[in-house]
């Protein structure tokens, strides 16, 4: 597979994106480059995919029986109170007086019963019903997946249908994966398993589990390339603003960079520019033509400052030159031509590629601006050029 940014992505991850808004913006972003129709839950299924088939080594270390949980819970002592009518042998006598007074009006009986370990069942109530819930998901893409752990998937269920356990257990806080992890082999494998369904709640977990699926490889490159610009910027000084979600269902600059002087808009899918900054698109003049309603033109990253300068990013996931090249170089320089009539007056734009298909930028002149093609490092690099030497205009 081609190579992703990872240093980029990471960054956009850690400091921008949550998972749940990771599955919302790989659903939304880049409807032309993949010719799917991938609901939320879609994503965040396959994210659960991969999870469980992470989760199936640690999960095969676990018992094959429920006669093997059972023996790992240890009992533990606990009172009951219970108000009756009459006395009995377990009747607290001073709790009675305290709370029904004398002659006492019912009476405080106190039960004593043996129950499994608190917080074991409650962290294998949890586990088991996180590991059970992902074997689901994952069997409705794949009902092969959980076939070599069918034993300990079974022995799962049965701690629950045998009331060992009870379902709804809260997640358990690190301090209790700790304490559990204490009580022997088995609960740490128990435990592994845990902290891995936990961190899997972190953006760039969720990202890494995506990242082996084809089809959403080209929207983690486009994040990639995002986080390398942003972490450029960041270098050479400029102060940046999260203004609203990475979605281009917002209409609105996603994050405002003050770079001198000047607040710099950036867009990731910039559809929505055209209506936010009231200006007129040649693209969507020229479509009305057609019977059915075209969307707006969107540069896959595009850095303004409004009414003066542009520059545009093209995100191209391929090896295909001619798809890199023709189709790139062709639909970037219309972004160029579009944003340069009505919001800007200098419009630069950068076809970016995966290291290895396109070396250092090279670029050249056009009427619209100037257009060049390379990878997402050196798109960067061009990027800060381009806004230093517009800062002062």
């Amino acid at each position: 597979m081609l190579p992703v940014p990872e240093a980029g992505l990471d960054h956009v991850l850690r400091a921008w994106v949550g998972r749940g808004q990771l599955v919302k913006v790989l659903n939304q972003l880049a409807g032309d480059e993949l010719p799917r129709s991938w609901r939320p839950e879609d994503t965040a299924l396959r994210a659960d995919l991969m999870l469980f088939l992470d989760l199936v080594p640690l999960i095969s270390r676990l018992p094959g029986s429920v006669r093997q949980w059972s023996d790992l819970l240890p009992a533990q002592s606990r009172r009951r109170q219970a108000v009756a009518d009459a006395p009995s042998g377990a009747t607290s006598w001073v709790d009675t007086r305290r709370r029904y007074g004398w002659p006492p009006s019912a009476f405080v009986n106190r039960h004593r019963e043996r129950v499994a370990h608190e917080l074991l069942s409650s962290v294998l109530a949890w586990v088991g019903g996180e590991v059970l819930r992902l074997s689901r998901r994952a069997s409705t893409i794949d009902d092969g997946v959980a076939s070599g752990i069918s034993g300990q998937l079974d022995a799962l269920s049965a701690v629950f249908a045998v009331g060992l356990v009870s379902s709804g257990a809260d997640e358990p806080r690190p301090s209790e994966l700790a304490a559990v992890e204490r009580e022997g082999a088995v609960w740490r494998r128990l435990v592994e398993v845990a902290r891995r369904i936990r961190a899997a709640s972190m953006p760039e977990l969720a990202a890494e589990l995506l990242l082996p699926v084809p089809e959403l490889r080209p929207t983690l490159f486009q994040l990639g390339v995002l986080g390398e610009l942003l972490l450029g910027l960041q270098s050479a000084g400029a102060s940046i603003v999260s203004t609203s979600p990475l979605s281009f269902v917002t209409g609105r600059e996603q994050f405002h960079v003050s770079y001198g002087d000047q607040v710099w808009h950036l867009w990731m899918e910039a559809g929505g520019s055209w209506q936010r900054y009231g200006a007129s698109s040649l693209y969507r003049s020229l479509t009305t033509a057609l019977r059915a309603q075209t969307r707006p033109l969107a540069p896959d990253l595009m850095l303004i400052l409004p009414g003066e300068a542009a520059f545009i990013i093209e995100c191209k996931y391929s090896a295909n030159p001619d798809y890199v090249g023709r189709t790139g170089l062709a639909q970037t320089l219309l972004y160029m031509t579009d944003v340069g009539a009505s919001m800007a007056s200098r419009v630069e734009g950068v076809v970016v590629a995966p290291n290895g298909i396109a070396g250092d930028v090279t670029s050249e002149s056009t009427p619209a601006g100037r257009l060049g093609i390379g990878p997402s490092a050196a798109a960067a690099r061009r990027a800060l050029e381009f806004m230093s030497a517009n800062s002062h205009a």
